[in-house]
């Protein structure tokens, strides 16, 4: 009887692992390198929204709409086990970087006026905004957020969106 849990718990837990190796392959995006995409700051090879992902912006509210696994992997990585606590990403366009962003988490109480920031709203959006706290009057910083290469691109595969509060 011994043996048959030993053998039992032995399978599941090499079935356990081998769906976990699955989903990670799954979740990793494809990155050609064309179109707009995010990456990691720490690591531009590390693609963490792929084109494809890129669901759609809005130019208004400056409100990306990213699939589910893209929004994920970002917001896995703004999480308290993360060593980083303002951990960040770059937008690039054909592996071109147009601009940096940083999560600045709401404990900080310093304020930066020259940095794009983002904040992630579920179930999907990523909010782009100008310095921290956000305040358009004081940055001081140059608005990449509706760069015309970007906005070009977006336009020509029919990404503008309008997001809805």
């Amino acid at each position: 009887m011994k043996n048959q849990v030993f053998v039992f718990l032995t399978v599941l837990m090499v079935l356990a692992i081998s769906c976990q190796e699955q989903q990670t392959q799954e979740e990793e995006p494809k990155d050609n390198g064309i179109g707009l995409k995010f990456c990691a700051i720490d690591d531009g090879t590390v693609t963490l929204a792929g084109y494809t992902d890129i669901l759609g912006y809005d130019t208004v509210k400056h409100v990306f709409m990213l699939s589910q696994s893209a929004w994920n992997r970002i917001n896995n990585r703004i999480l308290p086990t993360n060593p980083n606590p303002q951990p960040g990403f770059n937008l690039a366009l054909n592996n071109l970087i147009i601009y940096g962003l940083r999560y600045i988490p709401g404990y900080i109480s310093m304020s930066y006026d020259d940095i794009i920031t983002y904040r992630m709203v579920a179930p999907n959006l990523v909010y782009v905004g100008l310095g921290y706290p956000p305040d358009i009057t004081n940055f001081k910083g140059t608005d990449y957020r509706n760069d015309t290469r970007i906005i070009t691109q977006l336009i020509n595969d029919n990404k503008l969106i309008q997001i809805e509060d």
